[in-house]
């Protein structure tokens, strides 16, 4: 009987799930602390653990309209842009679906959310110095960058050329009480024009 090499592919296969066990294991436990700090918000947890937290969550796993009984939002985001040189007019722009561009739901749904992600954005970076907004940390965020990509692909796809430069315009809607009155005064942003590369 000749002499064969020991199968040593069994005990391979064997590290390699366990070590992907582990990496599951490990990766349930992030991602339910995440959740257990986003979902009780009033706890004492650092500010930057907190941030880590909507910045996982928030794209990803926070409830939308479509599913269950949401909650009521407090106020929503509507968002504009202008171009340089402009495609669509001087005019601010509307993201989501309008006749300047296409009627497409997704359009609005793709819009909303990115929005959102402006508004978390602002709520952890905005801040001032002096008497004057500074936007310059919301603009290096993902929400901004995403609607800049965004009103670039519009004039793109409307023109042909690309912009050399974009501004984009946030409006802070506060819907109104059961009595008609607003709950809080609208606020609108204007970012400086952004230099497209």
């Amino acid at each position: 009987m000749p002499f064969s090499a020991p199968n040593t592919s069994a005990p391979k296969s064997k590290k390699t799930i366990r070590l992907l066990v582990v990496f599951a294991l490990l990766f349930l436990f992030f991602h339910f602390v995440m959740t257990l700090v986003y979902c009780f918000p009033n706890r004492k947890v650092p500010e930057t653990f907190r941030q880590v937290s909507n910045e996982y969550m928030v794209p990803f796993f926070h409830q939308g309209w479509q599913l269950f009984a949401p909650d009521v939002p407090l106020y929503y985001g509507k968002v504009y842009f202008k171009s340089s040189p402009a495609a669509f007019d001087t005019a601010w722009v509307p993201f989501g679906a309008n006749a300047e561009v296409s009627e497409h739901g997704k359009l609005d749904y793709a819009a909303n959310r990115m929005s959102l992600m402006l508004m978390a954005d602002m709520k952890r970076d905005l801040y001032f110095e002096g008497d004057s907004i500074r936007y310059d940390l919301v603009q290096n965020g993902r929400g901004f960058l995403s609607f800049i990509y965004y009103a670039g692909e519009l004039q793109r796809a409307k023109t042909g050329l690309r912009p050399d430069s974009i501004q984009i315009k946030l409006e802070v809607i506060y819907p109104e009480s059961q009595g008609g009155d607003a709950l809080n005064e609208n606020l609108t942003y204007i970012f400086p024009w952004f230099e497209l590369k």
